[in-house]
């Protein structure tokens, strides 16, 4: 099965594409039917920022914000806002030229074949493509988190076959590869996250592609194919999650030392840092430079209001401020979400390390691995928390882990590449891992989200959310969208009569008078069980106007809701 270099198996990328569609759409189709694709507060956080971008009190890209980094809300944002932009009259226009086009290239790919059989394609093409615009002009994209799981399920399938490509061309072994292609998308928590809106999935396609790029890099360091093509995957990372900029700025290092090795002169090394630089730094000055002009602030991403590490860390976390712990509570979290391959994966580890000599180019598949100092210091210093059922008894964040199941993958498949028997034996160890994960801890990506759904503050969520589906009557409404994403998402409420943190100019004056400013309702979330009150209940509770115009319509443990009295 051994190819030369450069050489991809004819029939093996095929297959492993098709077994990799098969999955993703059954996986896809077991999370939706179980319902279990909207557990995770950001699932719904994600959609609601791409959504607002189109609708909303003031539409427009400012709705991207400050906190995630945008380009999964841009790459979602055809299909999440495919009924407004299909139900205008330059949609339309849009629609019907792509119907015209669509016929002339069908009967062009068809000329030869028997009029009768072209009319008959052109026929069924046609039903499929008017059955396809009929769905673009309901909101299923946005309701039912399509237009980003859509984003998320193609990720998949390029991550597998760069996947099999980087250990291809790394060991010239298929067997290698394909073992590699296994432990990455077989791993249960990696199906599950490719069937929801969360951005883990899109990140790794980004990071895998910045390896396989940085790899050539490292082999040419001087080829400008390479210098652009790592820069542009080094933008896909650095905008879609923060890890990413961890890993760009290892890439630097990296790079650097590589010239060095390469004996460059001192002018030669700073000209072809800047050349790397300037495209594979894009991203992160691209979105320092968008935090200061929005929102005056080039850090805003970092130390702003809704984005400061407070909002999320309590302190009470015991990897915080305590080092021991912080890297095992990292460590526990590799073992949960990766499964016993990393044992194979450090021996693999070890031969390649020896075998290389870790050689100028040989750095790139462990590029991962740099988070695992990064989180651990970051946990330790309360910057990121992470929770594991070995060190506290509950989750969160565990998926911060599985990101090193892109090094675990090219390890594992690099132990078995010169023998047909070891992979044999290990590819069945990988099946027995990839098993034992659904057993025992589980799929620890949907525990967390199902763990904290039961608790009493969702459940208030979803209570109030509920009823806000059935009474709401479209009037206006104030209520502040941080920490109350799950209620606007799951009550279907109209983004565009909503005011929030996010409406251009009119959050503060309206927080400030919500009658002069004709709010019809108004949302506010209390105090409960360590979770801090939102600006509206600290804001608007005690005005004057609000106490002689509004009245108490719904009212539990965590939220009150008012409407203006008739």
């Amino acid at each position: 099965m051994n190819e030369g270099i450069g050489q991809m198996p004819r029939r093996i990328v095929p297959t492993l594409m098709a077994v990799a569609f098969l999955l993703s759409v059954v996986c896809f189709t077991l999370v939706t039917v179980n319902d279990v694709g909207f557990l995770h507060f950001d699932t719904q956080a994600h959609l609601l920022i791409a959504r607002r971008v189109c609708d909303s009190t003031s539409p427009g890209l400012a709705q991207l914000g400050a906190v995630w980094l945008p380009l999964t809300h841009l790459a979602s944002l055809p299909l999440v806002c495919s009924d407004i932009w299909s139900n205008t009259i330059y949609g339309s226009i849009f629609l019907a030229l792509g119907l015209v086009l669509s016929i002339v290239a069908i009967r062009r790919l068809l000329k030869g074949w028997t009029v009768l059989f072209r009319w008959v394609v052109i026929g069924i093409c046609t039903t499929l493509y008017l059955l396809t615009v009929g769905v673009l002009r309901t909101n299923v994209f946005y309701s039912h988190g399509l237009g980003m799981i859509a984003v998320s399920m193609f990720c998949y399938l390029v991550m597998g076959y760069y996947m099999f490509k980087f250990v291809f061309e790394l060991t010239n072994s298929t067997y290698a590869a394909v073992i590699a292609w296994m432990v990455l998308m077989l791993n249960p928590n990696v199906l599950y996250l490719q069937s929801t809106s969360m951005t883990e999935i899109p990140m790794y396609f980004g990071v895998l592609l910045s390896m396989y790029t940085f790899w050539k890099l490292c082999k040419e360091p001087s080829n400008h194919k390479w210098l652009f093509w790592n820069g542009v995957a080094s933008v896909i990372m650095c905008t879609i999650r923060y890890e990413g900029w961890v890993i760009v700025v290892a890439e630097a290092a990296i790079y650097t030392y590589v010239l060095l090795r390469n004996r460059v002169r001192f002018w030669d090394l700073v000209g072809h840092l800047a050349e790397w630089g300037f495209v594979a730094l894009a991203g992160v000055i691209g979105w320092i430079v968008w935090n200061m002009t929005i929102f005056g602030n080039p850090l805003e991403f970092q130390n702003g209001t809704y984005s400061s590490p407070s909002n999320w860390v309590s302190g009470r976390e015991a990897g915080f401020g305590n080092l021991r712990v912080a890297f095992l509570t990292y460590g526990w979290g590799i073992w949960d979400t990766i499964g016993m391959v990393v044992v194979l994966a450090v021996i693999g580890l070890f031969i390649y390390v020896v075998s290389t000599r870790l050689r100028r180019e040989s750095f790139a598949p462990l590029l991962p691995l740099v988070m695992i100092p990064f989180f651990g210091f970051m946990i330790y210093k309360g910057q990121r928390p992470m929770q594991v059922m070995q060190t506290e008894d509950t989750l969160y964040n565990i998926r911060f882990a599985l990101i090193i199941i892109l090094t675990v993958a090219p390890m594992v498949g690099y132990l078995v590449r010169r023998s047909r028997v070891l992979a044999v034996i290990v590819g069945g160890c990988v099946l027995f891992s990839q098993f034992a994960l659904f057993q025992d801890p589980g799929i620890t990506t949907l525990i967390e989200p199902q763990r904290a759904s039961s608790y009493v503050f969702s459940q208030l969520q979803i209570e109030a959310a509920e009823w806000l589906g059935d009474n709401y009557d479209n009037g206006t409404m104030l209520l502040e969208a941080y920490g109350n994403e799950q209620l606007q998402f799951l009550s279907g409420i109209n983004l565009g009569n909503i005011t929030y943190e996010g409406t251009y100019r009119l959050w503060e004056p309206v927080l400030n008078a919500p009658y002069a400013n004709q709010m019809e309702w108004i949302v506010m979330r209390g105090p409960y069980s360590g979770f801090a009150e939102d600006r509206v209940w600290t804001t608007v509770r005690n005005q004057q106007s609000f106490i002689d115009h509004y009245v108490l319509v719904f009212e539990n443990e965590l939220y009150h809701i008012y409407k203006l009295a008739q």
